[in-house]
């Protein structure tokens, strides 16, 4: 605890000491939309015979550099209504809650002050006259002075540093460089010899959302890959978020390995002004598959023997049938050649 805090409230002649404490959940800051409250409940019970008028307030602890104001509210547990007055019968119970909150323009302490108890500030209950109890999560006695109740509930809470802009992503997925085959294919019989395409850089993007209605962030974002996986350029690298609005980044990646999965190739991407206020992107290297148009036919590996011209030659005319019953082409009105097969195109 502060202990200049309790022994400034000690030495006040005016201040009764506190007789219980309410103990809060971390408070982040800055929070986003999703982020749940920070919140507690009690319990107060007039064990009275008397019916009790009571006064509820909330006074926040000065604010230090170490320990910004923070803002208490007082509310009904069942209806979530701020609560400044109760009235309470004779053994009646009633269920209250305090929430606490920074407001958006407030700066966090130092880093070496997160996660350390702070003293938020007091919860005082007053009446004219009775005793109040409240045997919950918070035990207080009524400090009683000049016949009425005046107890006071001190309220303890931490700092953590909360996400000042979200992502619409968790991972990028890329394709792998495509694997060679295991062996030598045949096609339309030709020997080929696969020779893969050239890989080409490839294009993802995420958005960066900026949710706060009163602060502009700027962000930085760099990558965090192995070079044997692949290589990465960012655009852009330092972007400003204006309030309620998001900005696109641009990924584009060329593969160095054929599939990678682990949490050592990331994005991060944090707040200038807050570098612990860091989330990451994973990028991951899908296996990719070799289709038939990827590979490129190796024409040294062809057998010359087998090639065939592209056009007819200028010197075939005219074919007629022998007598023989084979097909005769008449060659420039020379001798006559006979075939058994002619292969053209692969069309026999």
């Amino acid at each position: 605890l502060d202990t200049a805090f309790m022994a400034a409230r000690a030495a006040s002649s005016h201040d009764a000491p506190a007789h219980a404490a309410l103990v809060l959940p971390p408070l982040l800051h800055p929070t986003l939309p999703s982020t749940p409250p920070c919140s507690t409940w009690f319990e107060l019970h007039n064990c009275s015979r008397e019916v009790l008028q009571l006064n509820l307030s909330t006074q926040p602890a000065s604010p230090t550099m170490n320990n910004p104001q923070v803002v208490l509210e007082l509310l009904s547990r069942a209806s979530h209504t701020p609560v400044s007055s109760l009235t309470l019968a004779p053994d009646e119970h009633v269920e209250l809650m305090l929430r606490a909150h920074l407001p958006s323009s407030a700066l966090m302490p130092p880093q070496e002050a997160l996660r350390r108890p702070l003293p938020f500030g007091v919860l005082r209950v007053s009446s004219a006259a009775g005793t109040v109890s409240s045997p919950s999560r918070a035990v207080a006695t009524g400090w009683l002075t000049g016949g009425g109740i005046e107890d006071e509930i001190l309220v303890l809470g931490s700092l953590t540093r909360g996400a000042s802009f979200s992502l619409n992503v968790t991972h990028l997925n890329f394709n792998g460089v495509p694997q060679m085959p295991p062996r030598r294919a045949e096609v339309d019989g030709f020997s080929t010899s696969p020779v893969l395409k050239p890989e080409q850089p490839q294009r993802e993007s995420f958005w960066v959302c900026n949710p706060s209605s009163d602060r502009a962030v700027d962000i930085i974002i760099s990558a965090a890959v192995p070079a044997h996986v692949a290589s990465v350029q960012i655009s852009p690298m330092l972007a400003h978020v204006e309030q309620n609005s998001e900005v696109e980044v641009t990924l584009h990646l060329l593969p160095h390995a054929p599939r990678y999965a682990r949490d050592d190739a990331v994005l991060r991407v944090s707040d200038a002004s807050a570098a612990d206020c860091e989330q990451t992107v994973q990028l991951v290297l899908v296996e990719q598959l070799i289709k038939p148009d990827e590979l490129v036919m190796n024409a040294e590996n062809r057998e010359s023997s087998r090639e065939l011209p592209a056009a007819l030659p200028d010197s075939l005319v005219s074919f007629n049938l022998d007598s023989g019953g084979g097909p005769l082409f008449v060659l420039d009105g020379s001798e006559g050649m006979s075939l058994s097969k002619l292969k053209l195109g692969g069309v026999t």
